[in-house]
């Protein structure tokens, strides 16, 4: 009996913790998917900054 209560506990815990470790996955994978659009924002701007010095350093030397 004390057994067959210690075994129910183990899954118990096994199931909790594996319930728990999915939802942190999900939840790490979801915010990593939410920070790219804001990555790619940042590297598009990086893009335009550098473009922007580009254009007015040629119309500095002109």
């Amino acid at each position: 009996m004390l057994n067959l209560q210690l075994l129910e506990a183990w899954l118990g815990l096994n199931v909790a913790l594996g319930h728990w470790i999915g939802w942190i996955t999900l939840v790490s994978r979801s915010l990593l998917l939410a920070g790219e659009p804001i990555g790619n924002l940042m590297a598009l701007r990086d893009g335009a900054l550098k473009r922007h010095k580009e254009i007015e350093q040629i119309s500095v030397k002109q």
